[in-house]
């Protein structure tokens, strides 16, 4: 063979053994699966993990969510496509919630006394109820017994109990105990309403022996209140329920009010 086909030989072999580097070309990448899964583990600081885990199945993701309540975590298993629509569903649930806002409960215990009364005062805002009170039933006078508040976040529970004297004649306390399961702030258009589940409003109420040899030396109690379930609106009273409170003519009545505490 003479020395043209010498070379010729040695470019064509160079050709089959290095393709096209021999030429100054990069091989053919081989393409990217579109299809093929990818795995990342993200972190949440707010949301809840199976809230969020929940939301993102029901937006009909082709992969796998796996919460990890404890390390606050979701495993995402799909395409990366999905993996990166999955990671922007989450940047958007995983924002700071708003502060709950707080829930003011008053419970005003007031005394409907048969006998008239000329040195009772009440406060003005008590006024237009007792106003009303007297247009409907026959008591003659008003007593504030207690003034009670509660103040608690909204949707939680709350509870006072405390003492205060019967009357101002006597030494004699009434044991009172004011409790709600839940308080609800509800907005309507025409104002916000507080909505009160479980409210259960009890007290004691002493009342002397009045016969037997320890007439006039010893005292009874007697319990009484009212529980119900009671929607309030913001800025308004309500009158949530009235009880007998020594088998006499006289009455407990129970005047609730609710704000918004800022």
């Amino acid at each position: 063979m003479n020395r043209m086909g010498l070379s010729i030989c040695a470019l064509f072999l160079m050709g089959v053994v290095f393709g096209p580097w021999a030429y100054g070309q990069e091989p053919d990448k081989p393409k990217q699966n579109s299809h093929a899964l990818l795995t990342r583990v993200v972190e949440l600081k707010y949301a809840d993990v199976a809230r969020v885990a929940s939301a993102l199945r029901g937006l009909g993701f082709a992969g796998s969510v796996v919460p990890e309540p404890q390390s606050r975590t979701l495993a995402l298993r799909a395409s990366a496509d999905d993996v990166s629509a999955m990671e922007a569903v989450i940047r958007k649930l995983d924002v700071l919630p708003p502060p709950a806002k707080n829930i003011e409960l008053t419970a005003f215990l007031l005394v409907a006394l048969e006998a008239p009364r000329t040195d009772l005062t009440l406060p003005a805002n008590l006024e237009p109820v007792v106003k009303q009170l007297r247009a409907t039933f026959s008591y003659k006078s008003y007593q504030l017994l207690e003034t009670l508040v509660v103040r608690n976040r909204d949707g939680e529970t709350g509870s006072v109990t405390g003492v205060v004297p019967s009357s101002t004649s006597t030494p004699l306390k009434t044991f009172y105990s004011f409790t709600y399961r839940s308080s609800k702030l509800s907005a309507e258009p025409s104002g916000n309403m507080i909505r009160i589940d479980g409210l259960n409003l009890g007290a004691r109420i002493p009342l002397p022996v009045e016969s037997g040899e320890t007439q006039g030396t010893k005292v009874q109690y007697q319990n009484t209140g009212v529980s119900t379930n009671v929607d309030v609106r913001e800025g308004q009273m309500v009158v949530v329920g009235k009880a007998n409170v020594d088998g006499s003519n006289n009455a407990l009545v129970i005047v609730l009010s609710a704000r918004v505490a800022e």
